[in-house]
């Protein structure tokens, strides 16, 4: 299960969960995996449960929270990783670029594999 952050009071983040949401639907599936998701409001990440990593919308920063309980942050904005706000940041525009904070992928305990390493940026 992903948890879908976002900020009510922006509406920009709003519309940002509601297409993760509709682009995920009841589940989208890579062989034997689902990924499912639910939404969650920033103010409710430290008390969340049942997720096991967070999409952090635009302009939401849930890090300190997200570290506390060891979830792996992934947002679409680049400075979110770069900051060290979110672990990773996938972007698809105008080329695929997976950028990865090694400080907070320690902080939460996070460790990839060799081969995912090769097609990531670090910071």
């Amino acid at each position: 299960m992903l948890g879908v952050v976002f900020d009510p009071s922006k509406p920009a983040s709003v519309a940002e969960k509601n297409a993760v949401m509709a682009a995920i639907g009841g589940g989208m599936s890579a062989g034997a995996v689902t990924l499912t998701a639910k939404p969650v409001e920033a103010s409710a990440v430290s008390g969340v449960s049942g997720v096991a990593a967070l999409y952090v919308t635009t302009g939401v920063n849930v890090g300190a929270a997200a570290k506390a309980k060891k979830l792996i942050t992934i947002g679409s904005d680049v400075s979110c990783a770069t900051s060290g706000a979110c672990v990773m940041s996938v972007s698809a525009d105008p080329k695929v670029e997976i950028v990865v904070n090694r400080a907070a992928a320690a902080a939460v305990g996070a460790v990839f594999k060799a081969a995912f390493r090769m097609m990531i940026r670090e910071v």
